[in-house]
């Protein structure tokens, strides 16, 4: 039992206590009204006294009795109320909590993509390693059916490298649809979302495709990284290369 129910446990067991001492106090009145009608206290007749007696004991249980009855509809609105509440808020730690853990394991995935490439890529099958590893990091934190990884030349709008990976058997990849001059214009097609290198100084541009999905910030901010890692990875391997 939490501080807010036994808060209302006690107010509830005041309230009844209240009340049962009041009845109580009501009924030594009844008994002892005709001892002081007998008594000559009073300079009316006996069974005016009597009369009035009884009505006022009578009004004054009843008025009690709603006044007890209102005060423990309200504790119990309150209590249903702070019930509503606390489900409420364990329901937001559930999904605060698992927020907390989805962003563990896609701070965990970003960390291993910057650790687990051990050197740069020398060759053509060093590059398509790194094509492949960068296209299944986007699949394990996207929810995305399938990635295409693309690098452009933007003097001609050619693309210099690609890879493209889809989740299962049943995606789709519709390669024909990502037009160069679209990926550079940013304007991609429906039920596509594109996510691009944001260096302005080289002549080049890597772009990351996906299909439309829902990608939280933080996912977004992922993606643009694994834009800008491929711009550099390849980069380095074009120089390496003309070495």
């Amino acid at each position: 039992m939490n501080k807010g129910e036994k808060f209302m446990s006690k107010k509830f067991r005041f309230l009844e206590n209240v009340y049962l001492l009041i009845l109580l106090l009501i009924f030594i009145g009844i008994t002892l009204t005709p001892y002081i009608i007998d008594s000559g206290f009073l300079f009316l007749p006996e069974e005016a006294v009597e009369g009035t007696a009884i009505i006022l004991l009578f009004i004054a249980g009843y008025f009690m009795m709603l006044l007890y009855r209102q005060q423990a509809a309200r504790n119990t609105e309150l209590m249903a109320q702070l019930e509503t509440d606390k489900s409420n808020l364990e329901s937001r730690l559930e999904e605060m909590f698992k927020y907390i853990g989805a962003l563990n394991v896609q701070i965990a995935e970003m960390r291993s993509m910057f650790s687990d490439i051990k050197k740069y890529p020398e060759s053509k099958q060093d590059f398509k390693y790194i094509l492949k590893f960068l296209a299944d990091k986007v699949l394990s934190i996207v929810p995305a059916n399938w990635v295409v990884l693309r690098v452009v030349d933007l003097t001609n709008q050619q693309t210099l490298t690609e890879y493209s990976a889809a989740r299962g058997e049943t995606a789709v990849l519709l390669k024909h649809n990502l037009d160069n001059n679209g990926l550079i214009n940013k304007q991609a097609p429906v039920g596509q979302d594109i996510f691009c290198s944001e260096q302005d100084n080289l002549k080049i541009k890597s772009f990351c495709v996906i299909d439309e999905c829902a990608v939280s910030r933080e996912q977004k901010m992922f993606l643009k990284v694994i834009a800008n890692q491929l711009e550099m990875l390849y980069v380095i391997f074009t120089s390496l290369n003309q070495a």
